[in-house]
C-alpha cells in the first residue's frame, strides 16, 4: 500500500515536520514540510482530498509537501499524481513556481497546479516517476500521522 506519513515528533520546536511517501515496492522518499503557513492537519486533509479525487477517477491530484505563505513564496513543492485511466497512478516530484501557476490556482485544490503529464524532457531524457497500482491507494488508510521520528 502507498502511504504518506507526517511525523509530529519535534515539529513545534522546528517549525517543520518530517514526512515520507512509502511506495508498495518498499522504496521511501522523505521530505520536510514547513509549518509557517499550513499545520499538519491542513497538509493531511489536503493529501486525503487529492487521493480521493484521483481514486474516484479524477485525472490529476497534487500532494503538496511544502507550503509557504503564497504572498511571499517563490514556489511550492509536491508530488503530482496522474490518473490516465490505465489502472495505475503515476507520481512525479516537482516544484510549482508561483509566477508560473495557471490562472485560478488555489491552495484549496492543489490539482489546479498540475500541468499535463510529460514523460520525456525537451532534451529527450526520461522523467523520473513512480507507477502505483490504483488498488494500492486508499484515501483513508494511505495518510498516516505519527509521533515517531522518521
Amino acid at each position: 500500500m502507498f502511504t504518506v506519513t507526517a511525523s509530529t515528533h519535534a515539529a513545534d520546536a522546528n517549525q517543520y515536520f518530517a514526512g515520507s511517501l512509502a511506495f508498495p515496492n518498499g522504496e521511501v522518499e522523505y521530505f520536510q514540510a514547513s509549518l509557517d503557513h499550513w499545520d499538519i492537519q491542513q497538509y493531511t486533509e489536503s493529501w486525503r482530498a487529492q487521493l480521493a479525487k484521483v481514486s474516484s477517477g479524477g485525472p490529476v491530484g497534487v500532494l503538496l509537501t511544502n507550503v509557504q505563505d503564497p504572498e511571499s513564496a517563490n514556489f511550492f513543492r509536491g508530488w503530482t499524481i496522474y490518473n490516465p485511466g490505465d489502472g495505475f497512478f503515476y507520481l512525479q516530484d516537482g516544484l510549482f513556481f508561483v509566477d508560473e501557476l495557471p490562472a485560478g490556482w488555489s491552495l484549496d485544490d492543489p490539482s489546479t497546479f498540475a500541468e499535463e503529464r510529460e514523460t520525456v524532457t525537451e532534451e529527450g531524457h526520461q522523467i523520473s516517476e513512480w507507477r502505483i497500482d490504483e488498488a494500492d491507494i486508499d484515501p483513508y488508510r494511505s495518510i498516516v500521522v505519527t509521533d515517531a521520528m522518521l
